[in-house]
């Protein structure tokens, strides 16, 4: 009945951590090559790809250091 549900979702994660990585990557200067690799697992597996980049990709803004 609900069959539409789980693809659904997985497009909607998929989209959120793709625009979560080039926004993120763009601001920290990381290289394009770090960039294609995210991307590419996001896109190869969804939804561990993206539990993958919110859980180790991504660097919360207090464990920035300054540069002076």
């Amino acid at each position: 009945m609900l069959l539409w549900l789980r693809p659904t979702i997985a497009a909607v994660v998929s989209v959120v951590s793709v625009v979560s990585v080039v926004s993120i990557v763009r601001d920290r200067g990381v290289t394009a090559m770090a960039e294609a690799g995210w991307i590419l697992v996001i896109l190869l597996a969804p939804l561990v790809g993206a539990l993958l980049w919110f859980l180790f990709g991504r660097t919360t803004r207090s464990s920035r250091v300054p540069v002076a």
